[in-house]
């Protein structure tokens, strides 16, 4: 299954780790590039680096 995981704190990061683990693909949408970083180095997950809202900021 694919999951989206938007933002990556401890709840984030947590939740996105279990699901890795458990075979599933993971894409986690981040807008810091130090979190990013450091999932890159302890995940399989795919990254996007953005922000969600954004698009309803306007």
């Amino acid at each position: 299954m694919r999951i989206v995981v938007i933002g990556a704190g401890k709840v984030g990061f947590k939740l996105s780790e279990i699901l890795s683990y458990s075979g599933h693909d993971v894409l986690i949408i981040e807008q810091n590039p130090d979190r990013i970083a450091a999932i890159e180095d302890k995940l399989d997950v795919q990254i996007v680096c953005a922000s969600c809202l954004d698009q309803y900021l306007v």
